[in-house]
């Protein structure tokens, strides 16, 4: 997912619970980043030879860091003065306290800067909270942390975040129907102002999908590839308890951008939905050795959702049993892929359709080869929804 940034540390590698902290200015953006993350996680919270309840936010510790230079320091000095405290913590991006983090990757920047994509984790979620650490390089070689940055532009469901972030609060001002956004690519900055050229009194927001305007949205990761991206953004809107989905599709051209926006969820959108949400699920529990029950435990979204109601009975009843299984009875295979892509090879009808089901193996330091695993069956609801509904696992 990383492969084109400078450095890129392995997320299972490099989660940090407790670390010494070193020298601040010695080492790369990475040591010092690890350093004063280290320092912070095992500062924070109780302390049993004191009985006190430490918080560097509060206490002021942080500033006193080799890593934390003036600027950072003044920042967290606006952001309290600003909101009369802290209705978050600054340094985390977060509110409630992660268990651990990983630095995902290294960008070095022009001017001796450089940025830290840092990833934290809290409890059985296997979904990272991600922020951005920005660094300069001292007159002596070392590095400092300048700021942290809660909405990141690295990861392809950080670019989707910003972008509606910075629609949605243009929108009502009129400023985003004349705007380019640098996120999205030439060809979609071009697209969407000969679409809003054409557009009729009353029509739909090409962005948006919608005549009103949603009161907030969430990004959900469907597919990351090496130059590809799929996310799925639910738009909320007041007084509708269903959520509107559309599809955004991003490319790699030296840093993540939006391509395509797309009205619909697609059959095999929702297969890659599923499968890669697994995948995640998987990967996570085997590296922090948690035992936990597949589908059963991992929290109603999306399984209830997207998976017919008696597929989901099958998957759980297998999963709940004994019996030694030969392979995954949902990823029909022994191996974990790196990722999974889907194509229909059977319709779409007007109710059903036949996706063919990939998986990605790493093949060499650069490449992949995929490997077809299965085949689903996917059925409208009664809402029009899709919904997988059959698994038939390739011989």
């Amino acid at each position: 997912m990383f492969s084109k940034f400078l450095s890129l540390v392995l997320i299972g590698a490099v989660l940090a619970l407790a670390a010494a902290p070193a020298t601040a200015q010695g080492g790369d953006p990475a040591d010092v980043v690890s350093s004063f993350y280290g320092w912070l996680f095992d500062y924070g919270g109780y302390d049993e030879g004191s009985g006190e309840f430490r918080n560097p936010l509060v206490d002021g510790s942080y500033a006193e860091r080799p890593e934390v230079s003036p600027d950072l320091v003044a920042q967290i000095d606006a952001i309290r003065e600003a909101e009369s405290g802290f209705h978050y913590d600054p340094l985390t991006c977060a509110q409630d306290v992660a268990e651990s983090f990983a630095i995902a990757a290294v960008m070095q920047g022009e001017d001796a800067s450089a940025s830290v994509l840092v990833e934290t984790y809290f409890g059985w979620n296997p979904h990272p909270n991600p922020f951005l650490v920005t660094l300069r390089q001292q007159s002596d070689g070392g590095w400092q942390i300048t700021g942290v940055n809660c909405q990141e532009t690295v990861t392809p469901r950080g670019v989707a975040e910003a972008f509606y972030n910075w629609y949605l609060a243009q929108v009502p001002g009129g400023e985003a129907q004349a705007e380019r956004s640098p996120l999205l690519t030439d060809d979609l900055n071009a697209r969407l102002a000969e679409a809003r050229s054409q557009r009729e009194l009353g029509g739909g927001d090409p962005v948006l999908c919608a005549q009103d305007i949603p009161s907030q949205f969430a990004v959900d990761e469907v597919m990351v590839g090496q130059a590809e991206a799929t996310m799925v953004v639910r738009e909320f809107f007041s007084g509708n308890p269903d959520p509107r989905l559309l599809t955004v599709k991003l490319v790699y051209d030296q840093q993540w951008l939006i391509d395509n926006i797309v009205c619909e969820v697609a059959p095999e959108t929702i297969v890659e939905l599923l499968y890669n949400e697994y995948i995640l699920h998987t990967s996570y529990d085997l590296q922090r050795g948690i035992e936990r029950t597949p589908l059963a435990d991992w929290g109603v979204y999306p399984w209830a959702e997207y998976m017919g109601e008696a597929l989901l009975a099958d998957l759980l009843e297998i999963y709940r049993g004994a019996a030694l299984r030969p392979a995954d009875p949902f990823l029909c295979a022994q191996d974990l892929p790196m990722w999974v892509t889907a194509e229909p090879v059977q319709g779409p009808q007007s109710d059903s359709v036949t996706v063919q089901v990939l998986g990605m193996y790493s093949s060499g330091p650069a490449s992949t080869t995929d490997v077809l695993l299965a085949e689903a069956r996917m059925t409208t609801t009664a809402t029009g929804d899709w919904q997988m509904v059959d698994i038939t696992c390739a011989q």
